[in-house]
Parts: C-alpha cells; sequence; structure tokens
C-alpha cells in the first residue's frame, strides 16, 4: 500500500498593491486649452478694437454757450493694442500651458491700460471740475477693446486656473500662490499668478492665494470700470 502524500497546494500569490490616486497634469494637455486659446483670441480682439481709437476724439465737454473742448486719444493706443493683439495671437497658438498663462497676464493688463486711458482722458485739464462730459468714438472704442480683453482674460483663467486639485501639490506652489496672492491686492494683474499657482499647490495656503488672486482680479476690474464712467476734473 502506498503512503505518497499529494504535493501540497502552492500559496497564493500576494494581492497587488492598489495605485496610488493620480493627480491631475498640471501641463497644457490636462487643461482645457481649447478654452484658453478661445479667451486670449477675445482678448486679441480687443486690442485690435482698442487700436481704432488712435486720433479718435474721446471726450468732449461744453464750455459756455458755444465752445466745445474735446480730448482726442494719440497714436500710442494704436500702438498698444495692435502689439498686445499680435502677442496674444501668438500666445494663443503655443501648446504649452505656461503660454496660456502669460496670456492672461497681456490680457487682464490690456484691459487695465484701456481703462485707466479712459479714466486719463475724463481727468484731463482740459476740462474744469463740475463739467459735463460726454464720451466720444475713440473712448468708446477703447472701452469695448478693454471689455473685450477682460472678458478674454477672464475666460483663459477659468481653463486654466479654475479651483485647487484636491490632492495636495508641491508647497513652494502653495506659498508662492498665498505670497503672489498678498502681492495682487496692491498689483492686480499678479492675481492671475496667484490663481494659476494655487491651482496647482492645492491645500489651506494654495486655496488662500487662489481666492485673493480672483479678489484682486475681480475687484480691481470692477474699480476701474466705475472709475471709466465717474471720474471727473
Amino acid at each position: 500500500m502506498s503512503t505518497d502524500l499529494p504535493p501540497p497546494a502552492p500559496a497564493p500569490a500576494p494581492a497587488p498593491a492598489p495605485a496610488p490616486a493620480a493627480r491631475p497634469a498640471s501641463g497644457g494637455a490636462g487643461e482645457n486649452s481649447a478654452i484658453a486659446r478661445v479667451g486670449l483670441l477675445i482678448a486679441a480682439l480687443g486690442g485690435i478694437v482698442a487700436a481704432f481709437a488712435a486720433n479718435q476724439p474721446a471726450v468732449s465737454g461744453d464750455v459756455g454757450t458755444n465752445f466745445t473742448i474735446t480730448r482726442e486719444f494719440g497714436t500710442d493706443i494704436a500702438f498698444i493694442g495692435g502689439i498686445a493683439a499680435l502677442v496674444l495671437i501668438a500666445l494663443a497658438f503655443i501648446r504649452m500651458s505656461w503660454a496660456k498663462l502669460v496670456g492672461a497676464v497681456v490680457a487682464f493688463a490690456l484691459f487695465a491700460t484701456m481703462a485707466l486711458l479712459g479714466i486719463g482722458a475724463r481727468a484731463d485739464d482740459l476740462f474744469t471740475a463740475g463739467e459735463s462730459l460726454s464720451i466720444e468714438t475713440g473712448l468708446m472704442l477703447c472701452l469695448i477693446g478693454g471689455a473685450l480683453a477682460l472678458v478674454g482674460a477672464v475666460v483663459c483663467l477659468i481653463a486654466i486656473a479654475g479651483p485647487p486639485h484636491g490632492v495636495r501639490g508641491p508647497t513652494g506652489m502653495a506659498v508662492g500662490a498665498l505670497v503672489t496672492g498678498i502681492v495682487a491686492l496692491i498689483i492686480p494683474v499678479i492675481g492671475t499668478i496667484a490663481a494659476w499657482l494655487g491651482r496647482r499647490g492645492g491645500g489651506g495656503m494654495g486655496w488662500a492665494g487662489w481666492v485673493l488672486g480672483w479678489l484682486a482680479l475681480l475687484g480691481w476690474a470692477i474699480g476701474l470700470s466705475i472709475g471709466v464712467f465717474v471720474v471727473t476734473p
């Protein structure tokens, strides 16, 4: 009678360790670059529109019964608008995340420049305090161009600098977001960088920088927009 026993069954293989959760990509491939591109092209259109304000009457005011003073824009507005439009178009078609960020900075700077030019035209020493001022073709083109630049900047930022990811990113980006967010309260265009870094940094500091960046951008945008219509000599 045989006493041989059957060989023992092989031990089961250990289950593979679960793969770590993937963090959304921070480059252009992980973002809605098509929407960002549309935003930059809208802003570029704003630069083109603003360029047509050159040598156009911006603001006029009546002095006395039969005398009207008119303030015109110079050719510098055409240079600013044209160069900004070319830069924005070029950045729109560069397939890199940093290009969209730079484009958002340029777009918001274009809006701020148009708003400041409009405020400067209304506050010119040609006019006297309390004088009724009228918006002319040049200022209207300037305001339309600035509005398009602002819309383009916001659309681009929504695509590349939405709310921070749930997974905390590099600490350096979170700290950078907080620092640039504080600076943005004084220099609003830096708010674009704060929002961009805040999205990637995450965590408490990333969120704080992201919120400060957006608040600075929107707050200054509202303030400058109101100033164009209420500032007087």
